[in-house]
């Protein structure tokens, strides 16, 4: 085993004791054979004399050897055996920075107190597995930790949105029950590796006494200069609520409101409407409750269920507090309708009142889960709301219910169809192409994507070519040259020819494109894909950002789902900055990190 280098600065005493060479300090021997103090009082009283290196050394095989070799580059080449390697001194040496910030990491992901490096538990796990390691302080973790491992994850974030072309961002406004804490929530998404990806942006403090639009739209634009998104954003996802809409306006941003929580408004227009359903709903729930109050009865339930081949136990949940779950649970009720008339009776009345809202609410649920879905994105908005319009057009149960949703979806589809971006979405997705556009749509978009790359030839023009329309052309000589007259003449007519073979070969890749059959494929992997991308270069590339946009704003909206979990009643004296740290640091690390760590219900929310 080769000896450490901190015994080139001590020499051991008879009793055990080092003495320190550069000073003659006497320090105590440590326990079972650590240099732990040896090297503390190194790096404190002679730093200059001793350096930590931070670098991890090159692994070496040795010719005609079973053992390895250890070379840095910032530091005198040393030979270290494996045994050697796993020594405590080595191990601190090279890993204390990162257990460190793996631990920090730890407690953003899981929403752990920062007392978790104080706790018995904690402390006795590290000593089995690190015994060598210091752990750090709760104060030390929060006031320093947190802001490193913070700045950190933002100036990757930063990296990747100075590469992105387009962003969508997702803002949702938050407060608690007794709106003694208010946040505005702010995601972002854009392609990254020709894939989209969803970052959390940051956290906003709505102050109560500045309820305006501006100071949202203010607190909004700070946040964009700081990652660098003006000029990025295309379009932003809101819940329905009218500051988020004025900041937009302020901002000259577009704006799309949630489809989902037009779902659900639209449920709850529906559910006013139904009369007796809460009776009934009470009826259902006593029901269940006697069933499970009687062992005997429960049993002899669950007997008629397994000889029906009716799921077990179908009946455990239920809740009037949301839409889908009232429609689930009569689902479940009407699905064991066998199994209750043997056992306790339900007027007739009741039950044609319960299919009557589980007819009422099941489109509604079913479109609320294909929308939320990892794959779908904004183009699917006017095709649904179109849809559902027309699914409530007639009925003969229930027809209020069935009007106050016909009118709540109408109203949203013609906000949805006002929105050019939406237009352009649901026209660029090969599964719909013109068929609810029309064509000036279709013109629009032709235009839009001339505009574009007439700003991109100008962007690609030489200095020379620039200062000539900005200054005016050079001072002409006296005598006329004929010849450069004719060159002049032919670069002119050049140029006009070059922009009219750009315009005409937009219109004849938009023109191909909607004279191609409809596809099933959804618009990312279309656009994405590279025989697209060679068949309509410029559509492609235009269509880019039409990709990205999610439905709603529910990734917004998850945000407060972790400021629930970390700033819960044992953690109330968390500093509002603090809790912005952590609330991004919770969402970003894994999905920002190789490891993917993101679950289905993560990938779905």
């Amino acid at each position: 085993m080769v000896k450490s280098r901190v015994w080139d600065y001590f020499l051991k005493l008879q009793d055990g004791r080092n003495k320190c060479n550069l000073c003659n300090k006497i320090l105590a021997r440590g326990s079972r054979g650590s240099t732990h103090n040896l090297i503390s009082h190194l790096t404190r009283v002679h730093p200059k004399e001793y350096v930590l290196q931070e670098e991890p050394p090159v692994m070496i095989a040795q010719e005609d050897s079973s053992e390895f070799s250890f070379q840095s580059n910032n530091m005198k080449t040393e030979d270290f055996t494996m045994q050697s390697f796993f020594e405590p001194e080595f191990m601190k040496l090279y890993n204390d920075n990162n257990i460190t910030k793996s631990i920090m990491e730890m407690i953003c992901m899981d929403s752990m107190p920062m007392t978790t490096t104080d706790r018995a538990g904690f402390k006795r796990f590290m000593t089995s597995v690190c015994p060598d390691y210091e752990l750090k302080s709760p104060s030390s973790m929060i006031s320093y930790e947190l802001p490193k491992l913070y700045q950190e994850y933002e100036d990757q974030l930063r990296m990747e949105l100075n590469l992105a072309e387009h962003v969508v961002l997702s803002v949702d406004i938050w407060s608690d029950k007794g709106s003694i804490q208010e946040m505005i929530g702010v995601t972002g998404n854009f392609l990254k590796n020709e894939k989209v990806v969803r970052r959390t942006i940051g956290v906003i403090n709505y102050q109560k006494d500045v309820h305006n639009g501006v100071y949202v739209a203010a607190e909004l634009d700070n946040l964009m200069a700081r990652f660098n998104l003006n000029g990025k954003v295309e379009v932003v996802c809101r819940d329905y609520n009218s500051i988020v809409e004025n900041a937009c306006d302020h901002l000259k941003i577009s704006s799309v409101n949630c489809f989902n929580q037009q779902l659900h408004l639209a449920a709850c227009e529906a559910k006013s409407k139904i009369g007796q359903i809460n009776r009934v709903l009470l009826n259902c729930k006593l029901l269940v409750k006697n069933l499970k109050n009687s062992s005997v009865t429960w049993q002899t339930s669950e007997k008629i269920q397994s000889l029906m081949e009716i799921p077990n136990l179908c009946l455990n949940h239920c809740s009037d507090e949301c839409w889908c779950f009232l429609q689930e649970f009569f689902g479940r009720v009407i699905e064991c309708q066998q199994v209750i008339e043997e056992l306790q009776k339900l007027q007739s009345s009741d039950w044609d009142l319960m299919r009557d809202v589980v007819e009422i609410l099941a489109p509604l649920s079913k479109f609320s889960k294909l929308s939320e879905s990892k794959e779908s994105s904004a183009s699917v908005i006017i095709p649904y709301c179109d849809y559902l319009v027309k699914a409530y057009e007639s009925t003969q149960n229930q027809p209020e219910a069935f009007l106050a949703v016909k009118e709540h979806m109408e109203r949203e589809l013609h906000k949805y169809t006002s929105c050019q971006y939406l237009k352009f979405s649901t026209l660029l997705d090969p599964r719909y192409k013109d068929l609810y556009t029309n064509d000036s749509d279709t013109s629009n978009l032709i235009k839009a994507i001339e505009t574009e790359f007439e700003t991109m030839d100008y962007k690609n023009r030489t200095f020379e070519e620039i200062s000539s329309e900005l200054c005016g052309p050079a001072p002409k000589s006296q005598k006329l040259d004929f010849d450069a007259y004719i060159q002049e003449k032919i670069k002119s007519r050049g140029k006009h020819n070059a922009l009219t073979g750009e315009k005409l070969t937009v219109r004849m890749e938009v023109t191909r494109y909607l004279s191609t059959a409809v596809e099933d494929v959804t618009p990312r992997d279309f656009w994405l894909n590279d025989v697209t991308k060679a068949s309509y270069p410029r559509l492609a590339k235009f269509a880019r950002r039409f990709i990205i946009c999610p439905t709603g704003s529910s990734a917004a909206e998850k945000l407060f789902s972790t400021d629930r979990a970390t700033m819960d009643e044992y953690r109330n004296t968390l500093s509002d900055e603090n809790l912005k740290m952590l609330i991004f640091l919770n969402k970003n690390i894994s999905s920002m990190t190789d490891l993917e760590f993101e679950t289905e219900r993560d990938l779905h929310d």
